[in-house]
C-alpha cells in the first residue's frame, strides 16, 4: 500500500472508548427504564412479537387482546387493523412490524428468565397490570430493555463514527456521552417504542456506509458484510417505521455517490489493489440493493394482507402545508418539546456544520442536512407533530445521533471561543437537569393531571375545542408555560419528594383554579412505580439488588474502558 494512503482512523483505544460509554450509559439506561408498557402501542407491539415468536404469525388470531374480564380491551383497538379476504379475523399493528422481528429472540431470553423465577411470573399474572390480563413478566421487561440497549448501542456507533470522520478522541467520547444523559434520548429510552429501533437502524446503516467509505479511500474493496449489513440495516428501519423514509432516500443516495465515486478511484489507481473479500462494483450494488428490495416486498404483503391493497400505506392523517410552520416552530423551539430546550448541546450544529465545509466534507454536510430535513418533514406533515403523550419531540429522535455527530465535529470550533468551554458545559449541565424529571415522572402522569386541570385555564368548552382540533390538545399545552414540560415535572417531582402523596393541587402544578384535588386516573402511574426496580420491590416483593450490583459493577467497567482509551498510545 502506498504510504500516502492514510490508516484506518479506528483503532482499539477509540473501540475501547466506545465500549466504555456503551456500558456507563447502558448501567444507567438499565436503573431508569420502564418494565410494563405506558401506552396501548407498547402492549399490541408485545402480544405480537409473543405471536411471531411462538409461531403464530405476523398478528393475532380471531381477537384483540382481552382484559380480565374476557372482552376486548378498547384501548388496545386503535392500534389494530383487522384483515381482509383471507386474513379477515387476524389483527394486524397499524405501524411496522421491524419491532416484533428484533424483539423474537428478546421475548425467548425473558420467558427462560421467567422459569428461573415462578413466583414472580405468578405473583404477576395474579396482580395484572394496566388491566390487561398479564402474564409473562419476564418477557416484557427483556423487551422493554431493548430501549436502553439499542439507545447506548446508538451511543457506541456515535464514537465509531466520529473518529471515522477523525474526530478528537476526547470529543467523540464527550459528544456520545452527552448523547445519552442531556438530550431526550434517555427519557425515550425508558418506553421501547418503535422510534429508539429505528434511530439505532437508521444510524447503522450511516455506520455502514462510513466503514465502505473508509475501506474505498484506502484504496480497498468494500467487504461483502459491510454491504450486506448496510441493506439489511436500511430494510429494517423501513419495516420498523416507514415515515423514516425521506431520511432513508437521502443515505441511498449518499451510498450511491460513495460506490460509484469509490470504485471509479480503484479503477483508475496506478497500481491494482487486491480484492482481499471485496466485490466487483455492480456485485457490491447488488449486495446491497438486495436486502431493501426483499424489505419492501414483505412490506408491501404486509400492507395487502391488512387493506387488499399492493401499494405502500399512505399516512392516516395529512396536515394541509400551510400548519406545516406552526408544527416546526412547535418541534424546534415550543416550551413543552422544543429540540433546543430537549436536547441544548444541539445549538453546537451550526460549528460542525462549518467544520465540515472547512474540511472539504461536502457530501457527510449534505447527508447530515438532508437527514435532518427528510425527518423534519415527516414530522410536520403529521397533525401530531408533538409525538403524543411522550416526553421531547419523539418524532425527531431519528434525526438526533446525526445531529450529535455534527456536535462532535464542532466541538473545537466551540471551545475556541474566549468562554467556549464554559458555554459546552453549562449546555451539558442544563442538558443533563432537563432530562432528569423527565425520567423520574413519567410524561403519562404529567399529561394526565394536566388533561384534569386544563378545563380550568381554557373554560367555556374552549379546551373540548382544542381538543377536537387538529393535533389535538397537546400543541396548546406544550406552548404553555404553565402547562409545558419540563418545567411541570420538576413540579410534580418536588411534591413526591417531600413526601405529600398522589394528592396534588391544580394551582401548584399548573397555576390554575380548581376545587378539587388532581389524582392520577391510573395507579399505575402513581410514585415511583413506573421505575421497573421500583415496581418489582413494591408490586411484586422481588429482590433488585443483585441486578442493582451488577448495574454497577457495569459502571466501573465503563469507567475503566474510558480511561484506557483516553490514553494515547501514539498508535
Amino acid at each position: 500500500m502506498s504510504p500516502y494512503i492514510a490508516r484506518d482512523p479506528v483503532r482499539k483505544d477509540d473501540r475501547l472508548l466506545a465500549r466504555g460509554v456503551f456500558c456507563i450509559l447502558l448501567a444507567l439506561f438499565s436503573l431508569t427504564f420502564n418494565g410494563m408498557p405506558e401506552e396501548p402501542r407498547g402492549e399490541v407491539d408485545f402480544q405480537v412479537t409473543r405471536a411471531l415468536a411462538t409461531g403464530e404469525g405476523w398478528y393475532l388470531r380471531d381477537r384483540a387482546p382481552s382484559g380480565s374480564d374476557g372482552e376486548a380491551t378498547h384501548d388496545l383497538d386503535p392500534e389494530l387493523q383487522e384483515g381482509v379476504g383471507e386474513w379477515a379475523g387476524h389483527w394486524f399493528v397499524r405501524g411496522g412490524v421491524g419491532q416484533a422481528l428484533l424483539g423474537a429472540p428478546l421475548y425467548w431470553i425473558g420467558r427462560g428468565i421467567g422459569a428461573w423465577v415462578p413466583a414472580l411470573e405468578e405473583r404477576h399474572s395474579q396482580q395484572g397490570y394496566y388491566g390487561l390480563a398479564s402474564d409473562d413478566y419476564f418477557a416484557h421487561l427483556a423487551l422493554a430493555w431493548r430501549g436502553p440497549l439499542l439507545t447506548a448501542l446508538t451511543a457506541l456507533l456515535l464514537v465509531l463514527a466520529a473518529r471515522r470522520l477523525r474526530v478528537e478522541r476526547s470529543h467523540a467520547w464527550f459528544a456520545a456521552f452527552a448523547y445519552g444523559v442531556s438530550t431526550f434520548a434517555w427519557a425515550q429510552s425508558r418506553t421501547g417504542a418503535d422510534d429508539v429501533q429505528s434511530t439505532f437502524l437508521l444510524f447503522l446503516s450511516f455506520h455502514m456506509l462510513l466503514r465502505i467509505r473508509a475501506r474505498l479511500t484506502r484504496l480497498e474493496y468494500p467487504r461483502a458484510g459491510d454491504l450486506a449489513g448496510l441493506g439489511v440495516a436500511i430494510a429494517l428501519t423501513l419495516l420498523t417505521r416507514l415515515d423514516t423514509l425521506p431520511a432513508v432516500l437521502v443515505l441511498c443516495a449518499a451510498t450511491e455517490v460513495i460506490l460509484t465515486r469509490g470504485y471509479g478511484v480503484l479503477r483508475d489507481a496506478p497500481w491494482g489493489p487486491e480484492r482481499d473479500g471485496g466485490l466487483p462494483g455492480r456485485v457490491a450494488a447488488l449486495v446491497v440493493v438486495l436486502p431493501v428490495l426483499a424489505g419492501a416486498g414483505f412490506l408491501l404483503w404486509f400492507e395487502h394482507a391488512k387493506s387488499g391493497s399492493w401499494a405502500l400505506p399512505r399516512p392516516e392523517n395529512f396536515s394541509p402545508p400551510a400548519q406545516w410552520p406552526a408544527a416546526l416552530a412547535g418541534l424546534l423551539v415550543s416550551p413543552g418539546v422544543g429540540l433546543v430546550w430537549m436536547a441544548p448541546l444541539v445549538l453546537l450544529v451550526p460549528f460542525g456544520i462549518v467544520r465540515t465545509r472547512q474540511r472539504g466534507e461536502r457530501l457527510l454536510e449534505r447527508v447530515l442536512l438532508g437527514v435532518l430535513a427528510g425527518t423534519l418533514l415527516s414530522a410536520v406533515a403529521t397533525p401530531a407533530w408533538h409525538g403524543g403523550w411522550t416526553y421531547g419531540p419523539r418524532l425527531l429522535l431519528p434525526a438526533l445521533p446525526f445531529l450529535w455527530l455534527a456536535v462532535a465535529l464542532g466541538l473545537r470550533q466551540a471551545q475556541s471561543l474566549p468562554t467556549g468551554r464554559g458555554l459546552v458545559l453549562g449546555l451539558l449541565m442544563a442538558g443533563v437537569l432537563i432530562q432528569l424529571p423527565g425520567v423520574l415522572v413519567s410524561a403519562s402522569t404529567h399529561l394526565d393531571l394536566a388533561h384534569q386541570a386544563a378545563p380550568e385555564k381554557w373554560p367555556d368548552g374552549e379546551w373540548e375545542r382544542m381538543d377536537a382540533s387538529e393535533g389535538g390538545a397537546l400543541s396548546h399545552l406544550h406552548w404553555d408555560l404553565g402547562f409545558a414540560a419540563p418545567w411541570a415535572h420538576w413540579r410534580i417531582l418536588r411534591h413526591r419528594s417531600a413526601g405529600l402523596g398522589e394528592e396534588f393541587d391544580a394551582g401548584v402544578l399548573y397555576g390554575v383554579e380548581r376545587e378539587a384535588a388532581l389524582h392520577l386516573s391510573n395507579p399505575a402511574l402513581e410514585g415511583f412505580r413506573h421505575l421497573v426496580w421500583v415496581d418489582l420491590r413494591r408490586r411484586l416483593r422481588g429482590t433488585p439488588w443483585a441486578i442493582l450490583v451488577a448495574l454497577g459493577g457495569m459502571v466501573i467497567l465503563g469507567i475503566h474502558l474510558t480511561g484506557r482509551g483516553l490514553v494515547d498510545r501514539g498508535r
